[in-house]
Parts: structure tokens; C-alpha cells; sequence
């Protein structure tokens, strides 16, 4: 009887008697409703703005293609930044190409032309015939911040248009790497992006969940040749200009004070009687010929604003005064003997191997400094312009000195900005390199010495063959 039973389910009714077991076994699924879920929601409306953003640029981002002489192709990418088909791109993917060519994700090719090319920030700008296809709207990338999401768009190894998506992991990043093809420093303010760009991306747009663009693709840091999260952007504070620049005049005219500077360090700020956190720099030498020089400022001031911003180092401030036009009149702050003094500056026009070995000696010796100094010749001293100066001749690695920026080889021409030979100095022996190391060693400690130091200038075998005339400062808080 119980095998009837059985049977008889088998044969006509085990779908309920299934649907009982396994309901007994495995847990119930959630229904399909829950996956509207709050968390969910907020997820799919990322998603929503992602393709949002992909769909508004396909249109407006192009494959550039440009040939060589010989024929050689490079590939990269570009977007259109007006109405009248002019294209945003780099200066690497256009430079020496005879031929150029736009082509659009629908499958249109245009012929463009170069309208102009800045090899010093790595941009150019190319122009088609657009027909109507929209512009890519630009926005201050001063906003961003970092772990905000951007989308970068381009055509990476030789793939049709990609899409991928990241956060800003970093900004103001410099490599570096940009004019160095004409063997000149150029300007450097990357945006720093995990959105995998990969070559080819180059000259694409970095946007945001807006759809306004953030930055220009231009480099990437890999050591596998591809991805590896670290993709960097021209962001469009100057890429903006920059563009401007070259489709109204062709090229890029930048302003000029006629400065040296270097980058001012807390203790260098201490040494002057300012804030440790004082930010600025530090001008090194001023041409009184030169827009600077003329305004009244001196080597020694510490300039800490100009036009109303502020100036946090050395690559802030060229990268500000860039971007400035011949003939302004700025207002700029400077620190002079702790004292803040303002001056009214009128730009001028911009003008367009290994290292050897250092010598080093034993950890015990050196002093406080972990240097060893000797004295220069009258007749190198004439050769060099300079009344008195003393040589480090060798130096201890990992102390104060090398730490601070020293080189051996260096020349040390004042302490404190006092000649060795001056009257607060008072030293009238015959050894310099004597004085100078008794005078460290009989400083208290937490006293902060002041440095001028003349840096050498090296052959392509790292040989010393002279001194560079501008003048560096090296402040040393003494232990």
C-alpha cells in the first residue's frame, strides 16, 4: 500500500511533492521586488549617469590619425571644443604628421588641419569641418577632488571608442615628462586618474558625471606597457587657455618676471624669521633689467602671492605667470627681512648623461654636517667672480647636509647672507674652509644656519667644469 502510494505520486502529482522538499532544504530567493533595494537604487543611478555621460561624448570624440614621412602612423584621440570643428588634442599625437585625419564613432573621416601646437604643456589644436556636431562643454578643474568620479573617453590600441571609468586619485602631479622633445622645462599640473587610459587614449577627454570636461588624457605610468591605474590628465584650468591661445593667435604668448627661484622649505622660511609654514618661494637671483627687477624686487624675497593668489612652490608660479598675458600689471607680495612689502610688476614677453659618482667620506667624520670643506685659490675665486667661497669636498650620506640639498663639489660662498670675508664674520686667517667648520661646530643646537651656495655644473661624463651664476640657499636647523 505504501508503494502504491508512492508510485502514484511519481507518477501524476511530484511536482508539489518537489516543490515541498526542496522548500524544506534551501532558503527562499528574495523576491524580484527587493532588488529595489535603496542601495541598489543609488547604485543603478551611477550607472545612469555613466551612460548618460558616454552617450553625450560619442559623438564629439574622434580617432586622430596622423602620417609620417615614410609613412610611419601614430593614433591618439581628440574632441571638439567649439562649434566651428576645432578639436582639443595632444601635441605628441599631431607633431611632425604630413597628413591628419578625424574619425568620428559614426564612421565619418575628415581631413584636419593643425591650428596650433604647444609642446610645452603637450597640446594642440586641430580643426574639420564639423557639420553640427556639438561641443564638449568645459568647467573649471580647480573644483575637483580627489576619489570624485570621471569618465575618460578615447580610442586606446587601436580599439574603436572606449569608455572607462574611475576616481581622481590624486591632483597638481608632475613627471616631468612634457618638453622634453625640444629639450625645454615644460608645464606640468596633472590630474591623476585609476580610469584605465591606455595608448591611443591620448588627447581624449576626462570628464565628469556632468558631461563637462575635466582634463585632457595625455600620459600614462606603467611598467607593464599598459594600464596600471595610473593615468594622468592636462587639466583644463590650462588646457583651456592654452586652446584659446592657439585658435586666436597660432601659438602660445606667455608673460615673463625674470626671476630664479626655488621652492622654500620650512626650515629656509625659519632662517628668514618667517613661519615655518610660510608657503612661497624663495627668488635666487632678479635681473634689473627684467620685469621683476624693475619693480624694485631682490634676491632673497620671499614671494608669497601674485595677482591675488597664492603661491604654494616653483611650478605654481610658472605655471600661473603662463598663463598671464604680456603687459598685465599684477600686484605681487613678497617677505623682505620678515617684513611683507607689496610691488606692482608689468609683465614682460617670454623670449622663446649620467651623473659621476660623489665622492663621500666616513660616517664619524664630517661634523655636524656630515661635510668636509676646503679652500678654493685666489685665482679660482677671480675665475669665479666671487671674493671668498669654500669647497664641500666631500660629504656624508644620510646627514644634514646632503639631506638639505648639498653636493659635493658645491661651492658655499656667505653664511647667513654675509660674505666669509665680511666684518660680521670677522675671520682674517688664511683658511676659510677652518673658520667656517668652527663656526658650525660652535652654534647651539636648534640654531638655523643659513647657506649660499653656488651649484656645480657637470659634463656629460659628470665631470665639474664650472659653477652655475645663480645662487641657491640652503637653510640647515643644526642638532
Amino acid at each position: 500500500m505504501t508503494l502504491h502510494r508512492l508510485t502514484c505520486l511519481h507518477r501524476h502529482c511530484w511536482a508539489p511533492v518537489l516543490a515541498l522538499v526542496l522548500a524544506s532544504v534551501i532558503p527562499a530567493f528574495p523576491a524580484v521586488a527587493q532588488l529595489d533595494h535603496p542601495a541598489i537604487a543609488r547604485a543603478m543611478e551611477i550607472s545612469d549617469a555613466f551612460k548618460a555621460v558616454a552617450q553625450e561624448a560619442k559623438p564629439s570624440v574622434a580617432r586622430i590619425t596622423g602620417y609620417r614621412t615614410g609613412g610611419a602612423k601614430v593614433t591618439g584621440s581628440g574632441f571638439l571644443i567649439d562649434e566651428q570643428g576645432h578639436l582639443l588634442t595632444n601635441n605628441h599625437v599631431v607633431e611632425a604628421s604630413m597628413t591628419l585625419l578625424a574619425e568620428f564613432s559614426d564612421g565619418r573621416i575628415r581631413p584636419a588641419t593643425v591650428v596650433g601646437a604647444d609642446p610645452l604643456t603637450d597640446l594642440a589644436v586641430i580643426k574639420v569641418d564639423s557639420e553640427g556636431i556639438a561641443a564638449l562643454p568645459f568647467v573649471k578643474s580647480n573644483q575637483l577632488e580627489v576619489g570624485e568620479w570621471v569618465v575618460a573617453v578615447g580610442f586606446p590600441l587601436g580599439l574603436d571608442q572606449t569608455v572607462t571609468v574611475g576616481v581622481i586619485s590624486a591632483t597638481n602631479r608632475r613627471l616631468n615628462i612634457v618638453g622634453s622633445s625640444i629639450g625645454r622645462r615644460g608645464y606640468e599640473d596633472f590630474i591623476q586618474t585609476d580610469a584605465a587610459i591606455n595608448r591611443g587614449n591620448s588627447g581624449g577627454p576626462l570628464l565628469n558625471l556632468r558631461g563637462e570636461v575635466v582634463g585632457v588624457n595625455a600620459a600614462i605610468v606603467t611598467q607593464t606597457g599598459g594600464s596600471d591605474g595610473l593615468g594622468f590628465a592636462i587639466p583644463t584650468s590650462l588646457a583651456s587657455y592654452v586652446a584659446h591661445e592657439l585658435i586666436t593667435k597660432g601659438r602660445v604668448v606667455r608673460a615673463w618676471l625674470g626671476v630664479n627661484l626655488q621652492d622654500l622649505t620650512p626650515t629656509l622660511a625659519a632662517s628668514y624669521g618667517l613661519r615655518r609654514d610660510q608657503v612661497g618661494v624663495l627668488l635666487t637671483s632678479v635681473s634689473p633689467e627684467e620685469p621683476a627687477g624693475r619693480a624694485g624686487m631682490l634676491p632673497e624675497d620671499v614671494l608669497i602671492s601674485i595677482d591675488g593668489q597664492p603661491v604654494l612652490n616653483v611650478e605654481d608660479l610658472r605655471s600661473q605667470v603662463a598663463m598671464m598675458q604680456p603687459g598685465k600689471r599684477i600686484l605681487v607680495e613678497v617677505y623682505r627681512n620678515a617684513h611683507l612689502r607689496s610691488f606692482e610688476v608689468t609683465l614682460g614677453a617670454m623670449t622663446g648623461g649620467d651623473a659621476a659618482e660623489q665622492p663621500i667620506i666616513d660616517p664619524q667624520e664630517g661634523g655636524r654636517l656630515g661635510v668636509r670643506l676646503e679652500d678654493l685659490s685666489n685665482a679660482v675665486l677671480r675665475n669665479l667672480d666671487e671674493t671668498t667661497g669654500v669647497e664641500v669636498a666631500q660629504l656624508v650620506p644620510g646627514r644634514s647636509a646632503q639631506l638639505s640639498g648639498i653636493s659635493a663639489g658645491d661651492l658655499i660662498v656667505a653664511v647667513d647672507g654675509q660674505s666669509l670675508r665680511s666684518e660680521r664674520v670677522g675671520y682674517s686667517g688664511r683658511s676659510w674652509a677652518k673658520w667656517l667648520s668652527g663656526f658650525i661646530e660652535q652654534q647651539q643646537p636648534g640654531t638655523i644656519v643659513r647657506f649660499t651656495v653656488r651649484k656645480t655644473v657637470l659634463d656629460a661624463m659628470g665631470r665639474i667644469i664650472g659653477y652655475d651664476p645663480t645662487r641657491t640657499y640652503v637653510a640647515i636647523e643644526l642638532q
